[in-house]
């Protein structure tokens, strides 16, 4: 994050232009910084994570052309002062920044859905209906380490029913259905109290803000909402 606050972000960028004279390989590393870029901008699945083995190109290839020019500047020979101020103040920034993040709560929603069954008290397993995509519930929160459930909103509900109530003599049957999602998060809960009697609503679980915040910059980050309902195996499997 430190390498892309102004005016360091400035001076990279601008380091990364200039040719130094001790770094004969200089053009295949910039071209190939550059290709690696290129290329997981323009891919599907892209994701900030896949660009970090950039990082360390940047900060030192940009680094070395920017003190390269900086050096033989007039220019800035003669404005030590601001060269001071202006690193004083990334710093400054940058460490206000990271006291902040220590404070983040991500996948907010996942952590409290798993809480709210905790404090219930009663857990003896959960199913995971993804209305939107793939979740992971971390069920350390929960306080059971037994194997869930996951079924798909587009599987057949009816179907999957049968399938708790067939396999209940082998694993635990689950007394919690967790529906996780955003936009079809409503379709997929209605279809499931067409076929699951007796499914009472325990708890709605919003995303926090740095979610939804990741979910603005980068939308295949998705934000999760999590709707928790009660069910018995005795009206299931009547």
């Amino acid at each position: 994050m430190g390498l892309a606050t102004p005016p360091l972000a400035f001076a990279l960028l601008f380091g990364l232009t200039k040719k130094p004279n001790q770094l004969a390989h200089w053009r295949w590393l910039a071209w190939g910084a550059l290709a690696f870029f290129l290329f997981h901008s323009g891919y599907s699945n892209k994701q900030e994570r896949f660009i970090l083995p950039l990082v360390p190109f940047i900060a030192v290839l940009g680094s070395i052309g920017w003190l390269t020019w900086k050096d033989q500047s007039g220019w800035w020979s003669r404005h030590k002062n601001l060269e001071r101020g202006l690193v004083y103040w990334c710093i400054g920034f940058n460490l206000l920044l990271a006291i902040g993040l220590c404070f983040v709560f991500s996948k907010k929603s996942r952590v409290e859905a798993m809480q709210v069954l905790y404090e219930r008290g009663d857990l003896k397993n959960f199913a995971v209906v993804e209305a939107d995509g793939g979740t992971m519930p971390p069920r350390f929160y929960s306080g059971k380490w037994s194997p869930y459930y996951v079924f798909h909103a587009d599987a057949d509900a009816e179907g999957e029913r049968r399938t708790l109530c067939k396999l209940a003599s082998e694993r635990e049957f689950p007394n919690y259905l967790l529906f996780y999602g955003e936009a079809h998060l409503g379709e997929a809960v209605a279809a499931y109290k067409e076929v699951f009697p007796g499914m009472t609503f325990v708890a709605h679980v919003q995303p926090g803000r740095f979610d939804r915040f990741i979910a603005w910059l980068n939308p295949i980050n998705q934000v999760e909402r999590v709707a928790i309902y009660s069910i018995a195996e005795e009206r299931c499997c009547e």
